[in-house]
């Protein structure tokens, strides 16, 4: 079975995925060394989605990341205070590590959460729903997705 990121074609390394991370594109792709075409599903074919535009305007990742940051202070009280091989309370680096993580984390909660909050998340999702919508509009494209295995609208058939 071939992992996400690598070209089924010729086993390419295609870069790193991070979960988490949306590509909103056509999921037919073109491997740059072998040029063979695959389906990467990597990719989202934005208008074809069941909950469409509203269904990616979601809190999860702003909630994510305070939980991650509650959670390093948490560990930051309770492991970073005490040497459990000497038995003697401490103070140490991983205060200011932890602080930092969670500092790190709390900031990116608040990004996810404006970008959400005023608009502009959705204002860049709905320019990638135009293209989408260009692109489905071609009923051999369509056509080519619902054969891959995507659940493609009648309306675009």
């Amino acid at each position: 079975m071939n992992r996400p990121g690598t070209c089924p074609n010729c086993g390419k390394d295609l870069g790193l995925f991070l979960p988490g991370r949306e590509f909103y594109d056509t999921p037919f792709r073109k491997c740059p060394k072998c040029k063979k075409e695959y389906v990467d599903r990597r990719y989202k074919e934005l208008a074809i989605l069941p909950k469409g535009i509203e269904g990616e305007l979601t809190y999860a990742e702003a909630i994510a990341f305070v939980v991650l940051g509650i959670l390093a202070i948490v560990f930051g009280l309770i492991m970073g205070r005490y040497d459990y091989v000497n038995g003697s309370p401490v103070d140490g680096p991983i205060d200011i590590v932890v602080v930092v993580f969670a500092a790190i984390c709390f900031v990116l909660a608040i990004y996810h959460f404006i970008i959400i909050k005023f608009g502009i998340k959705k204002k860049k999702l709905l320019a990638q729903y135009g293209l989408s919508v260009f692109r489905l509009s071609d009923p051999n494209y369509a056509l080519k997705l619902k054969v891959n295995g995507f659940d493609v609208p009648d309306k675009y058939l």
